[in-house]
């Protein structure tokens, strides 16, 4: 058996070397691992977001006493708040943030905050996406805010690093990570598919986490964390980011959130480019000399990669504001100038009675007491007409209709534009508030 013998000049060599390396200081820099770097970059765009919900009941304290109403009394009204939390990532720096439908559905406040609790901002619902979970809630902050950096999720490696940030319990920018552990995964109940096409990680994600923030170890968005499977350890789904950003190209819509009048439908070719598919007659897409098949390519310079990007940067401007466009048309860039023009405003009432045999009002301060419910804005069904859609469906006097399709209904000058666009013989999802419950129905318009 041959032996091999070490200089014992190289072994106390060696151990001397390790030992200086041992004692020598750990910089700040050495520490700062690739997570720690991601996190760092991703963090400050991951927000709080904390929802208040009022709740008002009728209570007869003579019927609770004695069973019965006594000669003299009358129901009183009882009202007390409940609260959740979650969380939110901030897509833009004007202050738009993406969240989960869930965390802030019937909420009656939405307030969100940073780590530093320095500031918290009243926000407002623009619009939601209830079949995926997505909302999209604008705070008005007083600088730019630090956004996130979106990845490519359809690219995604199983077993790559996930970090989950969020509101995890309440305990604000908590972070975990793990890996991806599976791509394109269902969460059924009982048999029924109830999403699809999750992102499925071993990230820690627990309540107060929805709505916030999966990124990869670049600090780049690859998800919004939305479920965990109960009674299971370390099993999370998020909402892959590809088709976060499919929902709010639909949720963006400058005609809709900004009574603003561009006039052009959009598409996309298979690289993802924002395309003209037609331009409306008169409008101002037309008078500034757009074309179906261009391609929109950068507006006031900022590059446009698609529907989601077009939205974002249209919806810096109001009515009345110019914008230059840049368009490729055949291969060749061509620049307009566009002149944004305001939405006339159509009346809800006549389409409402017209469409679907609605009376339709405001929601006022004097309905929140009077039906028992606190809802910020609303709009509310006054009557019914016998036999029309809306009977058929059992809408009632006195509901309350808060989103139409993915749009939320803040009055009825937005119901009215929702309305305007609608096409005899469709199909259109009413969302109204009825007993405190949240309810969904198809009406068709005739």
């Amino acid at each position: 058996m041959r032996r091999f013998l070490v200089p014992c000049a190289t072994v106390i060599g060696a151990c001397l070397a390790m030992s200086a390396l041992a004692s020598a200081p750990v910089t700040d820099e050495l520490r700062r691992t690739a997570i720690v770097k991601a996190v760092e970059k991703a963090g400050p765009a991951v927000v709080n977001v904390s929802t208040e919900r009022i709740i008002v009941v009728r209570r007869d304290p003579f019927r609770d006493l004695f069973g019965h109403l006594g000669p003299d009394a009358s129901p009183r009204l009882r009202r007390y708040k409940t609260y959740s939390l979650g969380s939110g990532v901030i897509i833009d720096p004007d202050g738009y943030i993406v969240t989960n439908e869930h965390v802030v559905r019937r909420a009656s406040g939405i307030f969100v905050s940073f780590a530093d609790h320095e500031t918290i901002y009243k926000a407002r619902l623009i619009a939601s996406h209830p079949e995926h979970d997505v909302a999209l809630v604008k705070i008005d902050p007083e600088r730019p805010l630090p956004s996130v950096e979106f990845a490519d999720s359809d690219k995604l490696l199983i077993g790559e690093v996930a970090i989950a940030i969020g509101n995890s319990y309440g305990l604000e920018n908590t972070v975990t990570a793990g890996v991806v552990s599976a791509t394109r995964r269902s969460i059924t109940s009982r048999g029924q598919v109830l999403f699809e096409d999750f992102i499925q990680t071993d990230a820690a994600i627990n309540p107060g986490n929805s709505g916030g923030a999966l990124v990869d170890i670049h600090g780049r968005l690859i998800g919004i964390n939305t479920a965990m499977r109960y009674g299971a350890e370390n099993i999370g789904f998020a909402i892959p980011v590809n088709k976060v950003k499919q929902s709010l190209a639909m949720l963006l819509d400058p005609r809709q959130l900004k009574q603003m009048w561009v006039g052009v439908e959009l598409d996309h070719d298979q690289h993802g480019h924002c395309v003209v598919a037609s331009v409306d007659e008169g409008s101002p897409a037309e008078q500034a000399g757009v074309r179906p098949g261009d391609v929109i390519v950068a507006i006031d310079d900022e590059p446009i990669e698609g529907t989601y990007d077009y939205g974002l940067s249209v919806l810096k401007h109001s009515p009345g504001d110019t914008i230059t466009l840049t368009l490729d048309r055949d291969g060749v860039q061509k620049k307009l100038a566009l002149t944004l023009a305001a939405v006339p405003k159509p009346s809800a009432s006549n389409l409402a009675r017209d469409l679907f045999g609605l009376e339709v009002r405001n929601f006022t301060d004097d309905d929140a007491a009077s039906l028992g419910v606190a809802l910020d804005g609303g709009v509310v069904i006054t009557s019914v007409e016998p036999q029309s859609p809306a009977a058929r469906k059992r809408l009632r006097t006195g509901d309350i209709v808060v989103r139409v399709e993915r749009f939320s209904v803040p009055d009825t000058d937005h119901l009215g534009q929702l309305l305007n666009q609608v096409e005899r013989g469709s199909k259109i999802l009413f969302w109204v508030v009825r007993d405190d419950y949240l309810i969904g129905n198809y009406l068709t318009a005739r």
